[in-house]
């Protein structure tokens, strides 16, 4: 769509450093026909894990509860918009626009993390979506897994699409990124939450220890189980080999990402999509990833850009970085098919397109104009 006439509202609690490339497309497309509104203020909890507010930044963010008078603005904005995506916001401010029925997408993740059917959970979200069954009321799926759990509750399956997260995408010089890799070089990033596992990362090291490898692993991020994953890299004898940095600036993990060789995801079914896979794949690492995450479905095919391992199976993950280590043409194999991953498919600049493009054959009553990948039909898993 090249005519910059669609008229697209985004709604969102604050806006972070993974939607901003989308952001930014979508105003490259559109123009001043794309405005994003933030529904609250940058928690201080966030800015203690190095992100900052980008809501001064771009003229095309309203924050609504700036005042009043920025939130009528931002309720009639989203009621009166050709289209309206929103994410982690409350339903106020697409309320008017269902009743009018007019064409919206809801962003999100799965709902039940855990796996199985959380009552108050179910009953929530089929409240929620239920009476709009029959409606213009279409979701973009942040995660492999989500398109069952709303089908449990009342979504229709022709409604839903794939999406997920899209960080800033950078073009390399793949064999130049490759070549200049720290060798041996293992890379963990996030914030150090149980479900997150980072002591998978400390297992892999203490296995190679054991095994007479000579590796490097950095662990970059801060969070409730930092002072565990200190006391097992110090118990396990392990400061030689791995380092912990702490609390970094989004944008500098990406260096890390980029001098790294070896990129693990650990995160099990709580880690509703995980957008430093993006970043890590389009840093041309070889990623080490487990199954259970959101965005490894969608992003990772094993043995082809990328290494899967089911939640839980240290042995397997293990076994995978073994393989990496002990093949320096599997790792700059896997390493440059992640870089493709990301700079052909799953981008920004795709994700807009496409995603305008969903909207146009909706409109026209066509069908889906892509067959997989981003703004495809959500598969069931």
């Amino acid at each position: 769509m090249q005519e910059k006439r669609l008229a697209v509202c985004f709604i969102t609690n604050y806006l972070m450093h993974h939607q901003l490339p989308f952001c930014l497309e979508m105003e490259k497309q559109l123009g001043k026909g794309f405005v994003l509104i933030e529904t609250e203020t940058l928690p201080e909890e966030r800015k203690k894990l190095g992100y900052r507010s980008l809501s001064n930044r771009y003229p095309f963010v309203i924050n609504a509860c700036e005042s009043e008078e920025k939130k009528k603005e931002a309720l009639e904005l989203s009621a009166e918009s050709e289209v309206t995506i929103i994410g982690s916001a409350p339903d106020s401010f697409i309320k008017e626009r269902l009743r009018r029925n007019k064409p919206t997408f809801r962003c999100a993740e799965r709902i039940f993390k855990q796996g199985r059917m959380d009552p108050l959970r179910w009953a929530k979200h089929t409240f929620k979506n239920l009476p709009y069954r029959n409606k213009k009321l279409y979701y973009l799926l942040n995660s492999a897994y989500a398109a069952k759990d709303f089908a449990m509750c009342g979504a229709k399956k022709e409604k839903m699409y794939s999406w997920g997260y899209f960080p800033e995408c950078i073009t390399y010089n793949i064999d130049d990124l490759l070549s200049t890799k720290r060798p041996n070089s293992l890379l963990w990033a996030g914030r150090l939450l149980p479900w997150k596992h980072p002591e998978a990362a400390v297992y892999v090291a203490q296995r190679l220890k054991a095994d007479g490898y000579d590796f490097c692993l950095t662990i970059v991020g801060t969070g409730e189980i930092e002072e565990e994953i200190k006391k097992q890299v110090a118990q396990k004898r392990l400061e030689g080999y791995v380092k912990l940095t702490g609390a970094v600036p989004a944008e500098q993990v990406r260096s890390f990402m980029e001098k790294s060789e070896i990129y693990l995801f650990t995160s099990d079914q709580n880690e509703g999509w995980g957008a430093v896979m993006n970043e890590a794949m389009n840093s041309g690492c070889a990623v080490v990833a487990c199954s259970a995450a959101g965005s490894v479905p969608c992003l990772v095919t094993d043995s082809v850009n990328g290494l899967v391992f089911e939640s839980g199976d240290y042995e397997t993950l293990y076994s995978h970085v073994k393989r990496l280590l002990d093949s320096k043409e599997l790792k700059s194999r896997l390493g440059r098919e992640a870089y493709r991953t990301i700079t052909d498919a799953w981008n920004a600049n795709t994700a807009a397109l496409r995603l305008l493009e969903l909207v146009e054959a909706l409109g026209n009553g066509g069908g889906i104009p892509f067959e997989e990948g981003v703004a495809s039909l959500a598969k069931y898993m």
